[in-house]
């Protein structure tokens, strides 16, 4: 019962927040309501079957499975000895990526017991707001608001973000904390705000438990928004510069953060480009093997090129490899009007352009290196395509924000305080 308490309380939650949004014309508002709360409760109305469609070359199930069993483990252990947050400490069998498990067993622990449209409607509200976070970026950027709109409908109903936010996967988790990181440094590049720092922070410790190894690259973001490299005072740059000047000498000179940070990165990336993994992810159904001799920089232009476009339509595969081409030739579309929007940038605004690729760039290289499943890389690049969606929003501005993007203001910016108001 209390499963379909919280999926009606959490679209109540949604509705409300969505209705803050601020736009120039109220019809868009609306439109932007309406895209949202439909996104949510398909979301709902997917999960009652989508688990039992054979997508995949194996035929049914996912690690959505796993995260519903280590929930349950959760539940018991609570209901035994008491509630605490379950780990590798305690369980070396869950793993790295122990939020879900916890955060799922929470519901399931006050439950009574298990409700997969409870954890559901968890993931669907993280999908939706992230990609409602997301669309308001786009609008303080100047983005013409119907364009945004539709940017806004290709992220949140593209086939692979879809499935993988309408059961108890993590992702709808992990793009609403990455989003969160991301979308706080854009904001914090432009003015900056003790609540986004805050909350640019508090995105990166639970994604730690989500993906850890998006941290590495959403800190870059996270560092040159607080620099404040697009504001017009010098005094800001040299004060962020100064504080992490200071801050990297404490943490190299007190603690053994950067050593640990350094050994775990270079561990992950040992390991996800490691010759038994790759082994082991190429024997399923999508699986590509590259002659690289071992060594994952070989070959690398033709990783980067299946990293961003594969599938390619002339593949054969199951029924989920052939709904990931449709997920393709959205990201085709989103890509070509990515590049437009950058051509833009690149003359009036290289710092929010250098924002953008300083997340998009690193990431995709990161997965091209370990590439050895498409559909793998096609659920991985989720994090990418949103970003790459919201920088395509902007090949269409509004105007007024088209004159303003000359300036040395930043696109939208009257607006863009409008909303900041809103917030606060």
């Amino acid at each position: 019962m209390f499963g379909i308490f919280l999926t009606i309380a959490l679209g109540v939650v949604l509705y409300a927040t969505v209705s803050s949004v601020a736009t120039v014309d109220p019809r868009q508002k609306n439109i932007a309501v309406g895209i949202l709360m439909a996104g949510y409760a398909l979301r709902i109305v997917l999960q009652t079957f989508i688990r039992d469609i054979p997508f995949f070359s194996h035929g049914i199930g996912g690690d959505n499975m796993y995260y519903e069993e280590w929930a349950t483990t959760v539940q018991l252990i609570w209901e035994h000895s008491g509630v605490e947050y379950i780990g590798q400490e305690q369980f070396p069998e869950i793993g790295e990526t122990s939020l879900p498990a916890n955060l799922f067993g929470l519901v399931f622990f006050i439950n009574g017991g298990p409700t997969r449209v409870g954890c559901t409607a968890v993931v669907a509200l993280a999908a939706c707001l992230t990609c409602f976070n997301l669309y308001r970026l786009a609008l303080e950027y100047g983005a013409d608001e119907a364009f945004a709109a539709r940017v806004l409908v290709l992220l949140l109903f593209g086939p692979a973000f879809l499935m993988y936010t309408s059961e108890m996967y993590k992702d709808g988790l992990v793009a609403f904390f990455v989003v969160g990181a991301v979308g706080s440094a854009f904001r914090l590049s432009r003015k900056f705000s003790v609540l986004h720092v805050v909350i640019g922070i508090m995105s990166l410790i639970p994604l730690w438990y989500v993906r850890f190894y998006l941290v590495f690259v959403t800190i870059g973001p996270l560092l040159v928004g607080i620099s404040g490299l697009n504001t017009k005072s010098p005094t800001r740059p040299l004060m962020a510069a100064l504080l992490l000047i200071a801050g990297g000498i404490f943490l190299a000179s007190y603690t053994h953060a950067f050593d640990q940070a350094s050994e775990r990165f270079t561990s992950t990336l040992e390991l996800g480009t490691s010759r038994a993994v790759l082994e082991a992810n190429s024997r399923h159904g999508s699986g590509v093997a590259f002659d690289d001799g071992g060594n994952p920089y070989s070959a690398l232009p033709l990783k980067l090129a299946y990293t961003i476009f594969a599938p390619f339509f002339w593949q054969s595969g199951s029924v989920g490899f052939q709904i990931g081409k449709i997920d393709a030739f959205i990201w085709y579309y989103l890509i070509f009007r990515a590049v437009k929007a950058g051509r833009h940038l690149f003359r009036t605004d290289k710092v929010r352009l250098l924002m953008f690729l300083v997340f998009i760039v690193p990431t995709t290289v990161m997965y091209a290196l370990g590439i050895a499943n498409i559909g793998l890389t096609v659920r991985q690049r989720l994090p990418i395509v949103l970003f790459t969606g919201t920088l395509a929003a902007l090949s269409r501005r509004r105007e007024s924000s088209s004159n303003e993007g000359e300036s040395e203001e930043p696109v939208g910016e009257d607006h863009t305080h409008s909303v900041a108001a809103e917030e606060t």
